[in-house]
């Protein structure tokens, strides 16, 4: 954790400048570069093909090594939420440190699958030379993947994974930056068990929209850990990750369900729960749990009105997606294919010596779209 907030506080600074400088389109004044000295390392899970996992720091490759004037293209589902900025934020760090350019392209939210392939295909044909991915669909977006890989082009499946063919998974232009979010449900799910100390619970789960990897899988992370427990699933429901959605569900399911006694799910999920509370004058009558975390929702547990929530290291998936694309374009090999930051539970007993920097880059942090290196 300690290397972790020396990485973001090295790079703050310059994550400001990104945010001014490069942040507007062509004839703006882009930002600075990093020292190419800088560098960072955060204890990750490295995943081999056959499931294996083992738990070591990430190191990533020194600018000295990138010889290539690489352009990579990120696409994610969308920046309305704390999350994906987080995300862009790592992936632009990542970039300036290692000198890349980096050009970013948002769908506008889950339902816009097809906005996303097609900026994808558009990627392919301008002949960028990496792209990382934040996949809208497990399934949707895997025939683009195929035909980015046909192409030549890196691909880098990060935060939200994909179930795409083996003939990709074994490709040597394919690799996962990604967290198990079977994993972080699960962690959530066994604070609540344990905080439940035998008494019932009755619990609404709100893990994200339909046919998201991240989803799916946190939704049977938790439905596996409270199996035969004290621990009962009322309601599921799914929906965008988008605030004004998710406190529709959760405002519905509190007058459907009046025995429901916590909300658990995605990050903005469990930042509606705390909203639909308040405004329902029950704050602090139900426990309030993210299998993943954002700003507001740290800072609910800071203040008592949520319970816990799960620290992915976000900024730290987008660090991690760049330097796999830049060594798979010079030619090194990866130690594993799939590598994640090994998730924290947050909760009143440790949230305030977790770093807001560490999870989330700085508070002042806007979507950057595009950063080139000075002369490219």
């Amino acid at each position: 954790m300690k290397n972790s907030v020396r990485a973001f506080l090295a790079g703050a600074v310059v994550a400001v400048l990104a945010a001014c400088g490069a942040a507007g389109g062509a004839g703006e004044e882009a930002a600075a570069a990093p020292d190419a000295s800088e560098n960072w390392t955060i204890a990750a899970d490295y995943t081999q093909p056959d499931g294996t996992t083992e738990e070591a720091d990430y190191e990533p490759m020194s600018p000295d090594g990138v010889e290539g004037d690489w352009k990579v293209c990120a696409l994610l589902p969308h920046v309305k939420d704390a999350l994906w900025v987080s995300a862009n934020y790592g992936n632009l760090m990542e970039a300036q440190r290692l000198g890349v350019q980096y050009n970013m392209f948002e769908a506008g939210g889950y339902g816009n699958l097809s906005t996303q392939i097609s900026q994808m295909d558009d990627c392919i044909v301008q002949g960028y030379d990496a792209i990382i991915l934040g996949a809208i669909s497990a399934d949707g977006n895997c025939s683009t993947i195929e035909r980015a890989i046909e192409a030549g082009i890196v691909v880098i499946d990060f935060i939200n994974g994909t179930n795409c063919s083996d003939a990709v998974k074994s490709s040597e232009l394919f690799a996962q930056a990604v967290v198990s979010y079977y994993d972080t449900a699960a962690l959530a799910a066994e604070h609540l068990v344990e905080t439940s100390n035998g008494e019932p619970r009755k619990v609404g789960v709100f893990p994200g929209p339909d046919g998201a990897t991240f989803a799916n899988d946190a939704a049977q992370g938790f439905a596996d850990v409270t199996e035969g427990t004290s621990v009962e699933t009322t309601v599921v429901r799914r929906g965008d990750t988008g605030l004004d959605v998710q406190l529709s569900l959760i405002q519905d399911a509190l007058q459907a369900y009046p025995d429901m006694t916590d909300v658990f799910g995605v990050d903005i999920a469990a930042e509606a729960g705390v909203v639909a509370l308040r405004n329902a004058g029950k704050t602090g009558e139900l426990g309030v749990y993210g299998y993943t975390i954002i700003p507001g929702l740290y800072e609910a547990i800071q203040n008592g009105d949520a319970a816990g929530a799960v620290a992915d290291h976000t900024p730290f998936q987008g660090r991690i997606a760049m330097d796999m694309a830049v060594r798979l374009l010079e030619g090194e090999e990866l130690r594993a294919t799939r590598v994640g930051p090994v998730p924290v539970m947050v909760s009143d007993e440790n949230v305030d010596e977790v770093d807001y920097v560490e999870l989330f880059g700085p508070r002042d942090f806007k979507p950057v779209y595009e950063w080139a290196p000075s002369g490219s």
